[in-house]
């Protein structure tokens, strides 16, 4: 059987990832704010995070 890969301890990736797609759309979210938003719902997936992330911050910021 094949072994399960352990996910990662710290969520950088995830951070990252998160991020980037907010960037893209013009979002001004800080890396703090993202770390927070992880570390309270550690189970959550990025599309969900970037939705969280979005509802936190109130409507983009126009460039």
């Amino acid at each position: 059987m094949p072994r399960k890969r352990k996910p990662p301890e710290n969520n950088t990736g995830k951070v990252d990832s998160v991020l980037k797609h907010l960037n893209e759309y013009g979002h001004k979210a800080t890396r703090e704010e993202v770390m927070k938003i992880v570390d309270e719902q550690p189970g959550l997936t990025v599309p969900k995070l970037i939705q969280r992330v979005i509802q936190n911050n109130g409507p983009k910021n126009k460039k």
